[in-house]
């Protein structure tokens, strides 16, 4: 069963000119850490041990998978890396060779807030990296530990989201097994699992009925009353001017 499978916190870090990256890690339920440093053997090992388990990130689905699969396919990762945030390039459209690589994802990111800004939220301490991720030349060895102690601090910010966040996962576990979903189906959005379980398509033509809702007569709003008279204006209404 999915629900059983082992979830593992994962934050890359890449030095693209210095052709180095990071990789560190932490078992959920074990909370055992581990750090990968520039060592593809290694990373292979602990994949091909996790294969059936869940990696979970912050952003993990538009960054950190796709370094991942990157290294396991034999791809250049710094490359990878540069096409995704220099070019703006999706991962899926980089190599055929990504999406060969089997991998079960869970994304905890906050559309509107950046991890650093759930960190301050949660009264815990914001750490950035002194080294210039812009290097040339390969990292010193105190380099080297402050962007470890970097990528590790940002890991366990994200176990400490995730615990938070924790029931999200578990609705999308219980969607995929109620039913009987592919395994495959953690991967998705929680919009686009809702989407495919309703099988809700696009319609083939121009939705303009945004602005189209009642009110109910028996919504108790209280002191929030404003909000309901700011939607009785239909002007307000239109997402477009907003």
């Amino acid at each position: 069963m999915i629900k059983e499978r082992r979830r593992i916190i994962i934050d890359f870090e890449v030095l693209s000119k210095a052709n180095f990256w990071i990789c560190c890690m932490k078992d959920y339920k074990t909370q055992k850490e581990h750090t990968i440093i520039n060592d593809r053997e290694e990373l292979l090992r602990v994949f091909n041990k996790n294969k059936d388990s869940v990696w979970v990130g912050y952003n993990i689905r538009g960054y950190d998978q796709w370094i991942l699969k990157a290294i396991v396919a034999g791809v250049d990762p710094c490359k990878v890396s540069d096409m995704l945030i220099e070019h703006k390039v999706s991962g899926w459209k980089i190599d055929r060779k990504l999406h060969k690589i089997p991998l079960y994802i869970f994304e905890i990111s906050d559309t509107y807030r950046s991890l650093k800004e759930l960190e301050l939220f949660m009264g815990e301490d914001i750490r950035e990296s002194t080294v210039d991720f812009n290097l040339n030349r390969y990292p010193n060895n105190k380099e080297i530990d402050e962007l470890v102690s970097y990528c590790m601090h940002d890991v366990k910010m994200t176990f400490k989201v995730f615990e938070q966040v924790y029931y999200r996962y578990e609705a999308q576990i219980g969607l995929i097994e109620y039913f009987n979903l592919d395994s495959s189906m953690i991967n998705k959005t929680e919009a686009q699992l809702s989407s495919y379980i309703l099988q809700a398509k696009k319609p083939n033509y121009e939705r303009n009925d945004t602005k189209d809702f009642r009110i109910i007569d028996t919504l108790n709003l209280n002191k929030y009353k404003y909000i309901k008279n700011w939607y009785e204006d239909y002007n307000n209404r239109d997402l477009k001017n907003i």
